[in-house]
Order: C-alpha cells, then structure tokens, then sequence
C-alpha cells in the first residue's frame, strides 16, 4: 500500500502526515521494511522536497549491509524489484538533484571498503552521479579540468579493492590471458579484469589501471 501511494498519489500534505511517522521507527526491526517503504513512497512523491529524513534512510540502505533477516523479509514482498541496495540507489538517483545527495559522499567512501561485492555498483553509481550528474564529459578530457570533488570521487574509486573485484554479473569483464579448456581457449579466471560499465558511459577510463593513469 505504502508504495503504491508513491506511484499512484500525490504529494500532499495528508500523505506527508501518513508516512512521515513510519520514519521514526529506528531500531525496531519489524518494522524495518514499513520505515524503507515510507522513505521510498515519499521520494517518489516527493522528489526535491522530500523531507531530509526520508533521505537519510534512503542513503542508509544503500550505505549499509542489509541484514539476512531484512532481505529474507524483503524477498517475500510482491513489490521486489532489485536489491534493496538498487531500490535505495535508483530511487536516490531518479528523484534527487546531485546536490541534495552531497552531504551522502562520506558516507559513500566508507561504504566502497564495507559493502557487499554485489551493491558496490549501486555505491559507484551514486558517487559518479553526485560528482558528474548525468552528462557524459567531453573527450579527451584531463584529469586537471574535473573538479576537486570529482577527482575525489574517481581516486576513491580507482584506489577501492571492492570496485575492482566484483562478483560475475555486476560489471563486465575481460580476461586476458587464455587456457585450454574442454571445448577450447576461455579466459584464464585469474586474468580477469574488471572494466566498469559506468565509468564507460561517462566517458572515462573503464579500468583500474587506465583510471589510476589518467589520475596522475
């Protein structure tokens, strides 16, 4: 119900009134999905205004591991669409400006050292949207012509192990040395290296070593 009030309501000050308390509920588990949903519904409804609580539940779910007893939770939902850490960040994205996120970047950083290796994209995503928005750079752009904050954020993720050691799935890979296998030559799996779709569409270097040079 929570989230369908997201979708199909209004941002009034009656749906303010209902869902603003489900945010003060911290600590209780049970209610644990109700307090996600809350901030969820109103970032939909509400977008730039949504109020800064409802962010900062938001930016805790991306930030933080989900317990196995929320996600067990989570899965059972008809409304599941994603990791909680891809709800948290897709929505964070879609109905905010990079400027309300900002206050987020540390948070962020540590969260690139902490995460599980499958939401660390989600963490990626969030940083390069606070730092560059969504337009890709012109080319051949240098390293000295990006912002302070920008060069933050890509040495951040340039110098993470977890950015660059993804599980199968989250970014693509490339192996570069070859074995013989049972039906012929496949990439070596200890060759493989990561090469980070995100960091593509913006137009920078896709992987660590590339990203690691063009920041010298």
């Amino acid at each position: 119900m929570l989230l369908s009030l997201g979708v199909l309501g209004e941002p009034t000050a009656a749906a303010r009134s209902l869902l603003d308390p489900l945010l003060e509920t911290q600590g209780e588990e049970k209610h644990a999905l109700v307090r996600y949903a809350a901030a969820i519904s109103l970032a939909w409804l509400f977008r730039e205004e949504t109020p800064e609580a409802a962010v900062r539940v938001l930016v805790d779910l991306l930030t933080e591991n989900v317990p196995e007893w929320l996600f067990d939770a989570y899965v059972e939902l008809p409304w599941v669409d994603g990791r909680l850490s891809h709800v948290a960040g897709r929505t964070l994205r879609r109905r905010l400006s990079p400027e309300r996120l900002r206050f987020a970047l540390p948070r962020l950083f540590g969260a690139l050292k902490t995460v599980d290796g499958y939401d660390v994209d989600e963490v990626i995503r969030t940083l390069l949207y606070v730092a560059f928005g969504r337009s890709k750079l012109p080319e051949q752009v240098a390293a000295q012509n990006l912002t302070e904050e920008q060069r933050a954020v890509l040495r951040a993720i340039a110098q993470s192990h977890s950015a660059w050691h993804t599980p199968p799935g989250v970014y693509s890979q490339m192996g570069t040395q070859l074995v013989v296998g049972t039906t012929g030559y496949t990439p070596d799996p200890d060759s493989m290296t990561v090469l980070n779709d995100d960091l593509q569409r913006l137009g920078l270097p896709s992987s660590q070593h590339d990203l690691l040079d063009f920041l010298v």
